[in-house]
């Protein structure tokens, strides 16, 4: 199972959000480059990177700190937060990024995933699908839509997209637990690969997510505030970094 460490920024910063609140944040380091060097030390395979502000305002705002990042890694790089345009896309494959989060556009227009798997390997894309409660979150968790995550499943796995990342957005930040009955309904219905984000917060959540069949979990808060070690974890036979 993956092991995915978050680097979420904000106005260039790296930080936390609680469930999903841009005013209740806490900031985690000013130099976010340094951080992603800490996640190499532990011999990471994968980074997750979102640009909240870019998730918000739908562009790559904080391009800069973006490449910065990615220039001080050797690793596969996911990358997300306000991809909307197939120009978006190209400019974060341009910025190094080995693989695009795409969400709020192709639930708002399946078609746009249409368009992204014409111009993209379609193993290069990965579908962001946010919920707060029965409903999917869009634009930065800021606008709710009563659409089923299954329906949403069934349509973009017909493109051949090979991993989604599922993030209860009620749990993210808040060191809680995740929520595994729904995250194994929800595996259990898709051929696709999933990654799970939100309220992962110790070493027997990741057993856990294992043992249920779990591609990839991202982890955020629990690494800045110590609760999973990540370079002791990385050492545990149950939990193997893959690529």
């Amino acid at each position: 199972m993956l092991l995915i460490p978050a680097i979420d920024i904000y106005q260039g910063k790296c930080v936390r959000l609680f469930q999903g609140d841009f005013e209740k944040e806490t900031v985690f380091s000013t130099e976010p480059e340094i951080i992603a060097k800490q996640w190499m030390e532990a011999k990471v395979k994968r980074i997750h990177i979102v640009d909240l502000d870019g998730a918000k305002q739908g562009s790559l705002i904080n391009s800069k700190t973006i490449q910065k990042i990615i220039s001080s890694v050797n690793c596969t790089v996911q990358l997300g937060g306000g991809i909307r345009t197939i120009s978006l896309a190209q400019q974060a494959l341009d910025l190094g990024a080995t693989k695009i989060i795409v969400g709020s556009a192709i639930i708002e227009n399946i078609n746009f995933l249409k368009q992204l798997t014409k111009h993209f390997n379609p193993n290069n894309i990965i579908i962001s699908l946010d919920t707060i409660g029965d409903n999917i979150a869009i634009h930065g968790w800021t606008t709710k839509l009563p659409i089923k995550i299954n329906t949403i499943l069934k349509k973009i796995e017909a493109f051949g997209i090979s991993e989604f990342v599922y993030t209860d957005v009620l749990k993210d930040g808040t060191l809680s637990s995740p929520n595994f009955n729904q995250i194994e309904i929800i595996n259990k219905n898709t051929n696709m690969n999933m990654i799970v984000a939100g309220g992962i917060s110790d070493i027997t959540h990741l057993e856990h997510l294992k043992n249920i069949g779990i591609h990839g979990c991202i982890i955020g808060k629990a690494l800045y505030t110590g609760d999973i070690i990540l370079t002791k974890q990385c050492q545990l036979s149950i939990i193997k970094p893959n690529i």
